[in-house]
């Protein structure tokens, strides 16, 4: 009986042994499992985190500038209301204009164009403008030139060393140059085969023959037909036609024209470019241009004025859209609106102005300004002695002896007098305040305006 005993207790023993173990383990998993879990939900919020951090935000007035803009041809930017564009000289190297050489007597001469703009405004507000902005320019605004370097001396040109080149898209063959004054063949250059017909407008001219000598040509414009030597220039049932070279091989028989109402023709400053045309001629013995000297600002609803200031979207030319200069517009931008009447509380006389306000870390949705004393109130008649913000402009409100001020709009207490007049178009202010109504709005004694949410600018480009 003892051995049993000693035997059953040491079994028991090593039980007890094994279960403690496994108590041991089990406590140790319980223990570890929820850190393992833990950390794996730490990591995994941690990846979670990176992933939700926002991209970088792209600056406000880039984004509107890309969407508003349409960046075609040279995009001349930041122009605000009211400030004249200074004189800038555009040249190859922003648009699509001649930087090269002519020939002249065997000899190479650089030559350049250039567009010269100066100034151009933007402009709101004048008769009949309704509140939109146009684009406006004054007389010698815009001018284009083609400009030969010193060395060439334009005295020596002659019907035997001509002068060539292309100016304003056509081709220019001068053979007379005396300092402003110039005789020139202009028109359409074209290359005839015999037997072969072009139409020029409305009209079809054809090489008949060249005889058998090889200086003379046949040529018919319709039913007319006329018999020219090389160099010659006649009129064709009402077309110029100047006969540059007459050739003549076995293998081919040509002869090159230049084609247009007038080929050959004298030219001289002042003269226009073309009848009706809104430019004149600018000549000096090393360049030829043309200048605008007519303005372009004012805004005629019936259509009777001819040249009128230029709407958004629309675009002043050069001669055969040589080179435009477009208006692109305003660029958009976000407003505030207020709302401004008369009001009283308590015996006390208000201007009660609607609209988002910010002052400190408050905002507010109405203010009452005091029209004695000029302080400022909010909906319980708590004074606010902060500066008061205008929403989320840059912009704030001004309350003093001489009325109440949103940048460059200005009311009196009254809200009988502004400093913006009393038509009855919307008024666009210079900093970009949209004043609805100024007759209407004086007359009520209640006024709208909207706040850009920066000084408003705009853009032109060169196409």
């Amino acid at each position: 009986m003892t051995e049993k005993k000693v035997s059953t207790n040491k079994v028991l023993t090593w039980l007890s042994i094994i279960l403690g173990i496994f108590l041991v383990i089990a406590v140790i998993a319980v223990m570890q499992a929820p850190k393992e879990l833990i950390v794996e939900k730490e990591i995994i919020k941690e990846v979670i985190v990176e992933v939700e951090v926002p991209a970088p935000v792209v600056p406000t007035e880039v984004v509107e500038e890309s969407t508003i803009y349409e960046k075609v041809g040279y995009l001349i930017d930041e122009l605000f209301l009211s400030v004249g564009l200074s004189e800038e000289t555009y040249s190859d190297r922003e648009i699509n204009l001649f930087d090269g050489e002519v020939d002249f007597a065997g000899e190479e001469y650089d030559a350049e164009e250039t567009l010269i703009l100066k100034d151009i405004e933007l402009m709101a507000n004048e008769n009949d403008y309704e509140g939109n902005v146009y684009m406006t320019l004054p007389e010698s605004s815009v001018e284009y030139k083609l400009v030969f370097e010193d060395d060439l001396d334009t005295s020596l040109i002659d019907e035997d060393d001509t002068l060539e080149f292309n100016f304003l898209g056509e081709s220019y063959e001068v053979s007379d140059w005396n300092v402003d004054k110039i005789t020139l063949t202009k028109g359409s250059e074209e290359k005839l085969l015999v037997g072969e017909s072009i139409v020029v407008g409305d009209k079809t001219i054809s090489l008949y023959a060249i005889d058998e000598s090889g200086e003379k040509a046949s040529i018919t414009v319709g039913d007319e037909e006329k018999v020219f030597v090389e160099g010659q220039t006649k009129t064709i049932n009402d077309l110029e036609i100047k006969v540059d070279t007459i050739f003549d091989s076995e293998t081919a028989s040509y002869v090159r024209l230049v084609v247009g109402e007038e080929v050959e023709t004298t030219i001289e400053t002042t003269d226009e470019y073309e009848e009706d045309s809104a430019f004149e001629y600018v000549i000096t013995n090393s360049s030829i241009g043309i200048k605008l000297v007519e303005e372009f600002t004012e805004v005629d609803l019936d259509g009777d004025e001819e040249f009128q200031a230029i709407g958004e979207g629309l675009s002043l030319c050069l001669p055969n859209q040589y080179v435009c200069v477009l208006f692109n517009g305003m660029l958009e931008t976000d407003t505030e609106e207020y709302n401004l009447e008369l009001d009283e509380k308590s015996s006390v006389e208000y201007v009660r102005i609607d609209g988002n306000f910010e002052s400190g870390t408050s905002d507010y949705d109405r203010i009452y300004v005091n029209v004695s004393d000029y302080k400022i109130f909010d909906r319980d008649l708590d004074e606010i002695t902060g500066t008061i913000e205008l929403g989320d402009t840059d912009s704030v409100l001004t309350a003093d002896a001489s009325g109440l001020t949103f940048e460059d709009f200005e009311v009196n207490y009254a809200l009988d007098t502004s400093n913006v007049g009393t038509d009855n178009e919307d008024f666009l202010t210079k900093y970009g305040v949209l004043v609805m109504n100024p007759d209407d709005s004086s007359e009520d004694l209640e006024w709208t305006i909207e706040v850009p949410e920066e000084k408003i600018e705009g853009s032109i480009s060169l196409i």
